[in-house]
């Protein structure tokens, strides 16, 4: 049995796709802080669909231990999906060091960290995926968001670095440009209807189907790729103005 890995899996998302993946026949790791929580998702995942899943604490923000977490896998896995996300606050953030800093990290340094790992490790079996989670908050740069967009920002460009790197390792590598899913993280706000806003389960369907076709990029929902041309280009004099 194959095991795909999935890293955040607390989140709405991450659960979402451990179902998704359950059902296709792959065993699981399941990886978050504060573990002890999927302890029984992970007993429903082999009682529903009879394969194995298994539970790992990891703090992507614990960077020296991410090494250790990785190598006790036994399996290894044959695909890592990273779902680690936080909003943050940016106000906050603005005067608050710590607070940038954290966006910062668990968008972008801790999970970049931890996939290297992972790519390590499927660089030598020629085989294997990963799946990263980004954000169309990394297609340019907002006042309300600016720190968040931009670590984001930062994880697709490893994404598509990392890609060219395992491309020659026949190594898929997807970047997930998510817009507005409905998860503990959004919780609260107030968030535009469909198409522009997607339940976790729907979102993470597309994911799945996105990474069972050997995609590289996959805009959750289309009609964010197009959202993401139209802010792209526009004028810096004009988006400097702009409360949003």
């Amino acid at each position: 049995m194959e095991y795909v890995l999935i890293l955040g899996a607390k989140s709405d998302l991450g659960l979402e796709l451990a179902r998704i993946y359950a059902r296709l026949g792959f065993g699981l790791h399941l990886l978050a802080r504060g573990s002890g929580e999927l302890v029984s998702v992970a007993a429903a995942l082999r009682q529903e669909f009879g394969i194995e899943a298994r539970v790992a604490e990891c703090d992507v923000l614990a960077f020296d231990s991410l090494a250790g977490i990785y190598q006790r896998l036994d399996p290894q896995p044959l695909g890592v999906v990273s779902t680690v996300g936080y909003l943050g606050r940016q106000p906050q953030a603005e005067t608050d060091a710590a607070e940038a800093r954290r966006i910062i990290d668990t968008n972008l340094t801790g999970p970049a960290l931890f996939l290297e790992l992972a790519a390590q490790e499927l660089s030598r079996r020629r085989a294997g995926f990963i799946v990263g989670v980004s954000s169309v908050a990394g297609e340019r740069g907002r006042r309300r968001n600016y720190l968040y967009g931009a670590a984001k920002a930062g994880f697709s460009a490893y994404l598509s670095g990392l890609r060219g790197r395992l491309h020659p390792c026949r190594v898929q590598v997807l970047t997930v440009q998510l817009g507005y899913v409905r998860t503990k993280m959004t919780r609260g706000l107030r968030l535009p209807g469909w198409p522009l806003t997607l339940s976790a389960g729907r979102a993470a369907a597309l994911i799945v189907a996105a990474q069972r076709r050997g995609a590289d990029i996959v805009y959750v929902s289309a009609l964010w790729w197009w959202v993401a041309q139209v802010v792209r280009c526009l004028p810096e004099f004009i988006c400097k103005r702009l409360d949003w």
